[in-house]
């Protein structure tokens, strides 16, 4: 049996220790290189301006920092809507091209409702709009109706919105449905709880003066 010096055993565990230490350092440097206090948002712009809108995160200043913006509107809608009358929100200066419609009897008090609209329009010809309705949480035993006209919001040959729903908790937006229109390009949009929506158009053209 072969007896190795103290003086070589002591070398060898250095020379080891030293590459755990370097392997360890790169290790950590990739598992943190990606992370920030936001979690999942992604720290490279240029990026961010070349992914579709609803594949990536949403925190409060996702719209400030996309920097592929060609224009950006906010809208606030406030209404009373009585439970046994239900009634109709217009969210558009052209009122019959963006409206909420809600069943009478399908929530259980009267309410207060607020919906925040933030339409966008990127350098790309994407037209994201964003839909928050308060008060978070109300729901529906029949489902409201987001009306919309297609041609109108999001341009000549505008064949279908895609919805999607914010999950509060990843901050993350999923997918939910595709809604086509009609032969007067309207899609119906159901609406069963109180959340942020996003839309998304499908197979338009990008419209003149749509915002």
């Amino acid at each position: 049996m072969s007896i190795q010096k103290p003086h070589l055993v002591s070398a060898k565990r250095r020379t080891v220790l030293l590459g755990l230490f370097v392997f360890g350092g790169l290790a950590l440097g990739l598992i943190f290189a990606g992370c920030s206090d936001n979690g999942l948002v992604v720290n490279n712009d240029s990026y961010e301006d070349q992914v579709s809108f609803f594949d990536l995160p949403y925190y409060p200043d996702a719209v400030a920092r996309r920097t592929d913006l060609s224009d950006a509107t906010f809208k606030k809608v406030v209404s009373r809507l009585l439970t046994d009358q239900g009634g109709v929100i217009a969210l558009n200066d052209d009122e019959d091209a963006e409206v909420f419609v809600v069943v009478p009897g399908s929530f259980p008090e009267d309410t207060t409702f607020t919906i925040d609209v933030t339409k966008l329009v990127t350098t790309d010809g994407e037209m994201p709009a964003i839909y928050e309705f308060g008060p978070d949480g109300l729901q529906f035993s029949r489902p409201a109706v987001l009306r919309l006209d297609l041609e109108v919001l999001f341009g000549k040959n505008a064949k279908a919105v895609e919805w999607y729903f914010l999950n509060e908790q990843t901050n993350c937006w999923e997918y939910l449905m595709t809604c086509e229109a009609d032969d007067a390009r309207i899609a119906c949009v159901p609406i069963y709880h109180f959340s942020a929506y996003g839309a998304k158009n499908k197979g338009a053209e990008p419209a003149v003066d749509a915002r």
